[in-house]
């Protein structure tokens, strides 16, 4: 990491004083700028990278693609900030200290020895521990081949509920330590046999790890129907860059679409369009608040036909056009 010169603003008032420009005065409160600059600063500093490896045009490495591979160590109470988990799922490894995972604006407390699985189209946040700041792996892939698809695409319907995702499974952790290490090897031989190999290991022990997982059921006396309609609502969040066309949801359920539809507007309100577009704006709104991508890339994403027919359902649903509420 890059050393920063930092010309502290208490030096220069001090100069200024001396120099009868200044009123004694103010040096209190610039002196106190000054702490909260340099308090920001370490902060910033302090959420250590020791391996940051991202993709924004996923790599194929044997089965997978691979979009972000790391190593973080956090701060005391360093915040990861709310993010959207675009059309992969992330491994998140806590190796040390505790810290809280927010999925969808759910916390999971985590600690050292525990893994968090994290859904294509999640809202993700991390929070570190003040006491015991939290150090974690993580990995964000996605499987190509159809038998490993076919059974992540199983576990993304099976495990919605966020307290169903933690786990702790020891080969994953060091096969994830293996492939960071690798990846730190400049121009080692034979190096995308070796993260072939050690990729798909992880697909497959991820892959039994929630074979052998039970799911929760928080609410035993829950309807038939409304238990659907919420598997229904979870796809089409997972799949949200992904669903271009709603009678996928058939294929999903083994349900005629007709039928669906009807059972849906029945059960929740609202129509299966009116959920999808409002799922479609709310991801939207997020990824404008990350700040990353410009607004043509993310109607893209999201599979409008248009930036103005993507501007045009965000400002009917937040009475904003996304060009402005990008500048808040």
């Amino acid at each position: 990491m890059e050393n920063v010169n930092i010309l502290s603003l208490s030096k220069i008032c001090h100069f200024f004083i001396f120099s009868g420009f200044l009123p004694v005065f103010l040096l209190f409160l610039l002196e106190k700028i000054d702490n909260f600059i340099f308090s920001l600063y370490n902060f910033r500093m302090n959420n250590i990278y020791h391996l940051n490896k991202i993709y924004f045009e996923p790599i194929r490495i044997g089965n997978i693609e691979l979009t972000q591979i790391g190593r973080l160590y956090c701060s005391s109470g360093g915040v990861i900030p709310t993010h959207v988990q675009k059309q992969w799922i992330e491994l998140t490894i806590v190796t040390d200290g505790k810290g809280e995972v927010f999925t969808n604006d759910v916390g999971i407390p985590v600690k050292s020895g525990d893994i968090y699985l994290s859904f294509p189209a999640d809202t993700h946040k991390i929070v570190s521990s003040v006491d015991e700041p939290l150090r974690y792996d993580f990995l964000s892939f996605y499987p190509t081949e159809e038998k490993y698809l076919q059974a992540i695409e199983e576990i993304i319907s099976t495990f919605y509920n966020p307290h169903d995702r933690l786990f702790s499974d020891e080969k994953i952790k060091l096969l994830v330590a293996n492939a960071i290490a690798e990846f730190c090897e400049e121009n080692a031989c034979f190096s995308n046999e070796v993260l072939t190999n050690i990729f798909q290991q992880i697909t497959v022990y991820l892959i039994r790890a929630f074979q052998t997982k039970k799911v929760s059921v928080p609410f035993p006396s829950v309807h038939a129907t409304e238990i659907l309609c919420y598997q229904v609502m979870h796809y089409v969040d997972t799949h949200i860059f992904s669903l271009k066309n709603l009678q996928t949801l058939s294929r999903f359920t083994n349900y005629n679409y007709s039928y669906l539809s009807t059972l849906f507007k029945k059960t929740t309100g609202r129509t299966l369009f009116e959920y999808y577009q409002d799922s479609k704006l709310k991801t939207a709104k997020c990824m404008l608040g990350e700040n990353k991508m410009k607004i043509g890339e993310i109607a893209e994403q999201l599979n409008y036909s248009s930036v103005y027919a993507f501007s045009k359902a965000y400002k009917k649903k937040y009475g904003i056009s996304p060009s402005i509420d990008k500048k808040k």
